[in-house]
């Protein structure tokens, strides 16, 4: 029998990708579904690991503290489609293409030690690249690729911070191969 032509696509991602010129940690999970090994498509959730710390930023706020230390973390929700171009053995190289939307929040810190709101933008995003995986394991896939986020509709210092090239150094886990691969390795998968 042939390769499935449905399977779920359920996962975690690590990947790293540019916020106002750092570099920067976010973690994702993707929900959805590949059809013939070449098509893939769902719904990604993705957010910033922790917030990021910048200094010397003017918020206007009359108790901010001296150094005027700001934190800023963005996620974002996007709908992805995914094609494999190449395929041989365990090396892929595909094109991922996403829409999305999401929201950059700031606090500043006052002259108690205090962080406190000032900005929340929120924004919406188009993004496509390419992307080269290995399988390691068959629910192991590191992965590497680049692209450009576009950000289509947010005030300009959000343009500026994520309208950017960006770089993916990321490892996929899929879980439904992970949970068939525990239960084979435990022998309860033989039994019938």
């Amino acid at each position: 029998m042939g390769e499935k032509r449905w399977r779920p696509e359920i996962g975690f991602d690590s990947n790293r990708s540019f916020f106002n010129d750092r570099t920067v940690k976010f973690l994702g999970l993707r929900l959805g579904a590949e059809y013939r090994g070449v098509h893939r498509f769902g719904l990604a959730l993705y957010g910033m690991t922790r917030p990021e710390s910048y200094y010397g930023v003017n918020t206007n706020a009359p108790d901010a503290s001296l150094d005027k230390e700001v934190q800023y973390t963005a996620a974002f929700i996007c709908l992805f489609y995914e094609r494999v171009i190449i395929k041989s053995g365990k090396w892929e190289l595909s094109v991922p293409v996403n829409i999305g939307a999401g929201s950059l929040k700031g606090s500043y810190k006052d002259n108690q030690n205090a962080y406190l709101p000032y900005l929340e933008n929120s924004f919406s995003t188009i993004g496509t690249g390419h992307a080269l995986k290995y399988q390691v394991l068959p629910w192991l896939e590191p992965e590497i690729g680049s692209g450009f986020r576009f950000v289509l509709d947010s005030e300009p210092e959000v343009r500026n911070t994520l309208q950017k090239p960006y770089y993916v150094i990321k490892v996929s886990i899929k879980l439904g191969e992970l949970y068939k691969a525990i239960v084979k390795s435990t022998g309860k998968g033989s039994a019938r």
